[in-house]
């Protein structure tokens, strides 16, 4: 976990001012432009939506996308922590940590668009989009500072919602996650691996999975 007060974070600060890789930068350009207070959302659904649909476009050229209403959890009290989940995975993953924090904390954790319970978009769906879906929902329960948490594509997400908005989140947690740009050899595997799934449907996956995440960390001596 990365407190804002801490060095460390100094690091998302340095995205939003173009310091770091400029293709990230250049993703971020989602910018909320309302305004809110704790408890208290200034600014009425439709003007968040506006404001999205404005500054984000698909990566395929078909024009603005709208925000989507995400399915997601949202349970206990306290200072907001909102956990994002990574590919190919949903909300579901996080049921311990929900039940672990739901007494000091108040958790959310959605679907992202495409994933779980959430509406599926037509055409390429970029990582800004994905997090511009997560500041509307926050927006719209007028939640105007929370702890982000993302597990490995969820932690792309988090960055792209501290480049956006760096003085709005109290903390960032990354699991799993990279901040380098993929290769040309790894943008070919997954798209390669998006294609598959898109002819095969998702059964096949989690055996092809299991190998990778039930691996046992060699004992340290």
């Amino acid at each position: 976990m990365v407190h804002k007060s801490h060095p460390e974070a100094r690091i998302h600060q340095d995205l939003s001012r173009g310091e770091a890789d400029p293709e990230l930068v250049r993703r971020t350009r989602v910018h909320s432009r309302t305004t809110t207070r704790a408890g208290t959302n200034t600014n009425p659904a439709t003007q968040v939506l506006g404001d999205v649909a404005d500054d984000v476009e698909s990566a395929d050229g078909i024009g603005p996308m709208t925000a989507v209403d995400l399915a997601h959890d949202d349970v206990g009290d306290g200072p907001a922590v909102v956990l994002i989940h990574g590919h190919p995975f949903n909300r579901s993953m996080w049921e311990p940590q929900l039940a672990a924090l739901r007494d000091s904390f108040r958790v959310i954790a959605p679907d992202l668009r495409g994933y779980g319970d959430s509406p599926v978009a037509a055409g390429t769906v970029t990582m800004a989009r994905l997090a511009a879906d997560v500041r509307h929902l926050l927006d719209v329960k007028g939640i105007a500072t929370a702890a982000l948490v993302g597990l490995s594509m969820g932690g792309l997400v988090v960055m792209e919602l501290a480049a956006a908005q760096p003085d709005r989140w109290w903390a960032y947690g990354f699991i799993a996650t990279t901040a380098q740009r993929v290769t040309e050899e790894e943008q070919q595997a997954r798209r390669a691996s998006a294609r598959t799934m898109e002819e095969q449907g998702m059964r096949r996956w989690p055996s092809r999975w299991r190998p990778a995440c039930s691996a046992r960390t060699p004992a340290r001596s």
